[in-house]
């Protein structure tokens, strides 16, 4: 299970909160399993919710548009209750034996008549779920603006609190599941990495090595996210999309990203070098690698977030490179690729066991380019485990 049902029982407890109202596409998947193709399609405008009472957080109800009831069958457990509003059509063939999957279609998607609306749906679930009375946590960013003001004319009992930042809170520290999926992630953005590497040759383009890698993601059954490789001086504009640079002896080869794989990110980051780079570019790798060896020696649970940014920093410049400078130096990781925490200054966040962190010091140079090197780690008692496994030196190619 993806929600952590122990943390989001006493997160609500402590806020006075009877149910949870996920709105977004992160949070509905949180609580129902449901990546919700409407709301990646039309982000602005579909309304698809996730309703779990305090109770019964493991048992949310679902409302969601009736073209979508196809993708919760399939990714939702068969325990889940939908409600679904608006219109679309599905023809049933005469005389056909129907296996049990489309037998639920039909009968939730054919046979049932629909809500009219997202706002009625809605309705209908505090109604089954008895929280018409009560008080719930909006996940209020995914919601259409007008639609709590109808739910409180039409149930005049019923207490709305925003909840985006709990969910936020629930969400930091990660489900065993969750863990085994991020792990998972990182695993075929390595493999995929290092396929991409592979193809690195005198006169090799950008878009070499990236065809290579996103294809090698795509094999593993993952969705390749916004990654490089960038080559060279161009490494310094991080996160573009690959072009028709030419791999020369000396040039730098940088990776930072990753893909989606069974709903979850990873990202992570390597530097490679096509050859010697040169005497300060190998110093310089060495300082940011102490700088994060020396994060990852501070993660532990009880330690603050900003206490780690400055340990990391501080390494930094004292291996050699003094005028180093960072706004973070990492940041958690879940169904989101940026969950809080944050590891910066200000950041006074406790870390807690079963937190997923990643833990990044790049540096970025303008006229040379940039190195960089970034893992992910579970945060535990003690020493953090890696999730990452791929060497993290300054490998040397050709």
């Amino acid at each position: 299970m993806l929600l952590n049902t122990e943390r989001a029982g006493r997160l609500m407890d402590e806020n006075g909160l009877d149910g949870l109202l996920a709105t977004t596409l992160t949070n509905v998947f949180y609580l129902s399993g449901l990546w919700s193709f409407t709301l990646v399609v039309f982000p602005q405008d579909a309304q698809t919710y996730a309703l779990a009472s305090r109770d019964k957080l493991s048992l949310p109800v679902l409302v969601l548009y009736t073209g979508e009831i196809s993708k919760a069958i399939v990714d939702c457990p068969p325990t889940t209750r939908i409600i679904n509003y608006g219109a679309y059509y599905r023809e049933v063939a005469q005389g056909a034996e129907l296996t049990a999957t489309e037998a639920r279609l039909k009968e939730l998607g054919v046979d049932r008549e629909p809500r009219i609306d997202a706002l009625e749906g809605l309705m209908r679930a505090l109604e089954e779920t008895g929280l018409t009375n009560k008080t719930i946590g909006l996940d209020e960013k995914g919601i259409n603006p007008a639609y709590p003001l109808e739910l409180k004319k039409r149930f005049p009992e019923l207490k709305i609190k925003q909840a985006a930042s709990i969910f936020q809170q629930i969400r930091m520290v990660k489900t065993e599941e969750e863990i085994k999926r991020l792990r998972a992630s990182v695993e075929v953005t390595e493999k995929a990495l290092l396929r991409a590497v592979s193809v690195a040759r005198l006169g090799v383009p950008e878009t070499e090595m990236a065809n290579e890698f996103q294809r090698a993601l795509i094999d593993q059954g993952a969705e390749p996210g916004p990654v490089g490789p960038r080559i060279g001086r161009l490494t310094v504009f991080g996160i573009c999309p690959a072009g028709n640079t030419l791999l020369i002896p000396g040039d730098r080869i940088w990776f930072d990203g990753g893909c989606r794989y069974q709903g979850y990110p990873s990202d992570i980051a390597r530097t490679f070098a096509f050859g010697d780079p040169g005497e300060r570019a190998r110093r310089y790798y060495k300082a940011i690698l102490e700088g994060q060896q020396r994060g990852l020696e501070t993660i532990k649970a009880g330690v603050k977030a900003a206490d780690v940014f400055h340990a990391t920093v501080a390494a930094v410049r004292a291996a050699g490179i003094p005028h180093f400078r960072r706004h973070a130096v990492g940041h958690g990781i879940g169904i989101d690729t940026y969950d809080p925490p944050l590891l910066a200054p200000g950041d006074e966040t406790v870390l807690e066991e079963g937190m997923v962190l990643n833990i990044e010091p790049p540096y970025y140079e303008i006229g040379t380019g940039a190195l960089a090197v970034e893992d992910t780690l579970v945060v535990t008692k003690n020493r953090p485990e890696l999730l990452t496994s791929i060497s993290r030196e300054l490998e040397i190619l050709g």
